[in-house]
């Protein structure tokens, strides 16, 4: 038994970390990521999600600006303009909640 396995906490408790008092930001965060590899991923997503929450708006604006276009285009064809690919994915994107969704349904 003595192959067994020890059980982790998760997340790693801060104590568990070497001290960085004498350390700037970055070097601890970088000594903390080499400790513990997913510290690097979590980072990287909380910092997407940071980004995508100012972006949001832009992204609406966009896909509500090429269906615009689009639906001129189609006027002046005489044709309906139904919503490409293109417009869905910046709606998508220009949802803040959907983030927050994808992040809950992930933990």
């Amino acid at each position: 038994m003595a192959d067994q396995a020890i059980p982790r906490e998760i997340p790693r408790a801060l104590e568990s970390y070497p001290s960085g008092a004498d350390q700037s930001l970055a070097a601890e965060l970088a000594l903390r990521a080499r400790i513990e590899p997913f510290n690097l991923i979590a980072t990287g997503v909380f910092l997407l999600a940071i980004v995508h929450t100012f972006a949001a708006p832009r992204f609406a604006a966009l896909a509500h600006r090429r269906q615009s276009r689009a639906d001129a285009l189609a006027r002046a064809q005489g044709r309906s303009s139904p919503p490409g690919l293109d417009v869905e994915l910046l709606h998508l994107l220009g949802e803040v909640e959907w983030c927050s969704e994808c992040g809950r349904w992930l933990s």
